[in-house]
């Protein structure tokens, strides 16, 4: 019986992260970590990659791990360790009260206001503006949150397209 894509997805982020707990991390728990799926490709090979991103109150931080997997995702070629020396239980406690002190002063008109000045910012007569995502990262060694806004920009009468990233540090 075929598994759906999605359930196949989730067992591999699950596998990865009992590899990373047994090899790596033995305090490592899925749950403080969001998934994020990319390929490299070049001339000689594809490669998968999983980047885990250490989370606070599901807010994706510069920390984490990344692993390398063959195209067929059937072999782990590396795994990355960075969490830059950082033990993760003593982060979610001490960050957790800062962050959300943060986050609590950004009010959805703040969100909205950031949006537009960003949208706003090299204006051009030809050239279609929408927001593409926008989301909050916390970078961990700094401790500063940012807003990160990303804006789609099509220029009219083409099929050119633009992501450019904007971080507004909160």
């Amino acid at each position: 019986m075929p598994i759906p894509g999605e359930l196949e997805q989730i067992d591999k982020n699950q596998l990865i992260g009992s590899i990373i707990k047994l090899v790596v991390n033995h305090d490592f728990n899925i749950k403080d970590y969001s998934v994020e799926k990319s390929i490299m490709e070049d001339d000689i090979a594809i490669v998968k990659i999983y980047d885990f991103r250490f989370t606070i109150n599901n807010i994706k931080t510069n920390v984490g791990y990344t692993v390398y997997l063959n195209e067929e995702e059937t072999e782990i070629l590396s795994i990355y360790d960075n969490m830059k020396g950082l033990e993760f239980l003593n982060l979610k406690a001490s960050d957790k009260t800062n962050l959300e002190l943060k986050v609590r002063n950004l009010t959805e008109i703040k969100r909205v206001r950031a949006q537009n000045m960003v949208l706003a910012k090299h204006y051009q007569n030809n050239v279609d503006k929408t927001v593409d995502s926008a989301n909050l990262y916390y970078d961990i060694l700094e401790n500063k949150l940012y807003y990160n806004i990303s804006i789609k920009e099509i220029i009219q009468g083409s099929e050119e397209v633009a992501l450019i990233l904007h971080s507004i540090e909160l």
